[in-house]
C-alpha cells in the first residue's frame, strides 16, 4: 500500500502551480477533499474533476473569479460543481490513500 504524501504550503504560494500538482495527483480517479469553506467550517467532499456531462446547464456557475486559485469540482452526491479554493485544502484522499497538506513551517523561509 502506497505511504501517505505530506505536502508542504509554501508562505506565498503559486496557485496555478498548487493546482497542477492537486490535478496530476487526483488525474481522472474520485476523491474526497476536505477543505475550509468560507465561512470557517470543514467540508468534506466527493468528487472528481474534469467533468463536463452538465456544464451546459451549470455554465454560468462553473466560472469563477480567480480560475488560478479555484479547482473546480464535480461533486458526485449534490450533483453539482463546486469551487474549491486551493489555499483552504486540508487533505486528499485518493484510493484510499490520505494526502496530508501542512501549511510550511515558519522556520524554513
Amino acid at each position: 500500500m502506497p505511504q501517505p504524501l505530506q505536502i508542504f504550503r509554501p508562505r506565498h504560494p503559486n496557485f496555478s502551480m498548487e493546482k497542477r500538482y492537486i490535478s496530476a495527483l487526483v488525474q481522472d480517479k474520485f476523491f474526497t477533499v476536505t477543505f475550509y469553506k468560507a465561512d470557517g467550517k470543514l467540508r468534506t467532499l466527493n468528487g472528481r474533476l474534469g467533468v463536463s456531462k452538465h456544464i451546459k446547464h451549470f455554465k454560468e456557475r462553473v466560472t469563477n473569479r480567480h480560475p488560478s486559485k479555484y479547482l473546480v469540482v464535480y461533486d458526485v452526491h449534490a450533483k453539482g460543481y463546486r469551487n474549491v479554493d486551493v489555499t483552504s485544502i486540508s487533505s486528499i484522499k485518493i484510493d484510499g490513500v490520505e494526502n496530508v497538506i501542512l501549511n510550511c513551517p515558519a522556520a524554513s523561509v
